[in-house]
C-alpha cells in the first residue's frame, strides 16, 4: 500500500466514484430546487388572482410544506394539484385538505410516488370540471388500487352495482361522489378504511426514506439559492 500513489489510493477506495456520485446527486437537487422554486412563484401568482388573498396562497404553501413534509411527495407535486383543483372552481382551503386526503389515499393503496399524486389529483379534478364521474378518469384511480366506487358504495350502504348504474347515468354527481369517498376515507365511514396520516407513515420506509433525502438536498440547494439572490440584490446585481 505505501508504494501506491494518491491517485491508486481513492481509485483502490472507490472514492472517485462515490465523489462523482455526490456530484450527481447535487445537481439534481439543483434542477429539483430550481424547478421547486418556478412552481412555488407560479403558485403564488395564480392563487393571489384567483382568490385576490395573497395571505391565502401563502398559508396554502405553508399548508402543504406541512401535508409534505416527512413523505415521499414534492411540495411542487402538492402546488400543482392544489392550483388544478382552484382552477376548476374548488376553494383553496377544501383543495388543500383534498390533496392531503389523496395523497394519504395514494401513500396507502398505491407505491406512494409523486408520479401517482399527480395522476391521481389530475383524475380527481377532470372529474370535478366535468361533472360526471367518467370510466377513463376511474380507471386512473383504479390503477393506483383505489377502488373508489367501492368506498362510496359502503359509505352509502349501496351496492357496487347500484352505485356504478347511476355514475352511468350521472345521477351522482362528481362533486357529490368524491366528496363522499374523501370523507369516507378520512374518517373511516362503514368500514372504508381509515387512511389519515399514511403518507407520513409510508415516509418511514426504505424507499420513503431515499425520496425524502433527495426532497431535503433540493430544500438545502433552493436555500444556498435564494441567499445568493438576496446576496446579489444587496449589492444591486442582477438575481
Amino acid at each position: 500500500m505505501a508504494t501506491l500513489g494518491i491517485k491508486e489510493i481513492v481509485g483502490a477506495l472507490g472514492l472517485v466514484k462515490i465523489a462523482s456520485s455526490a456530484f450527481d446527486v447535487m445537481r439534481d437537487g439543483i434542477d429539483q430546487a430550481m424547478s421547486r422554486m418556478d412552481v412555488m412563484d407560479q403558485f403564488q401568482r395564480t392563487m393571489t388572482a384567483i382568490t385576490g388573498n395573497t395571505n391565502a396562497a401563502s398559508k396554502a404553501l405553508d399548508e402543504l410544506r406541512a401535508i409534505t413534509k416527512g413523505t415521499a411527495y414534492g411540495l411542487d407535486i402538492g402546488a400543482k394539484s392544489v392550483q388544478n383543483f382552484v382552477t376548476r372552481g374548488m376553494e383553496i382551503d377544501q383543495a388543500t385538505k383534498r390533496f392531503a386526503t389523496w395523497a394519504d389515499a395514494v401513500a396507502f393503496y398505491g407505491k406512494g410516488t409523486n408520479e401517482e399524486l399527480e395522476t391521481v389529483t389530475d383524475a380527481l379534478a377532470k372529474m370535478l370540471t366535468k361533472g360526471t364521474v367518467e370510466m377513463e378518469q376511474m380507471n386512473r384511480l383504479t390503477d393506483v388500487g383505489i377502488n373508489a366506487v367501492g368506498m362510496y358504495a359502503k359509505a352509502t350502504g349501496r351496492s357496487t352495482a347500484e352505485v356504478q348504474e347511476d355514475l352511468t347515468n350521472g345521477i351522482i354527481s362528481s362533486e357529490e361522489f368524491v366528496s363522499v369517498v374523501s370523507a369516507a376515507m378520512e374518517e373511516g365511514t362503514n368500514g372504508v378504511l381509515k387512511i389519515t396520516g399514511d403518507a407520513k407513515e409510508a415516509g418511514a420506509s426504505w424507499q420513503g426514506t431515499f425520496d425524502n433525502m433527495k426532497t431535503a438536498i433540493a430544500r438545502g440547494m433552493e436555500n444556498i439559492i435564494k441567499a445568493i439572490d438576496d446576496g446579489l440584490n444587496s449589492i444591486s446585481l442582477p438575481s
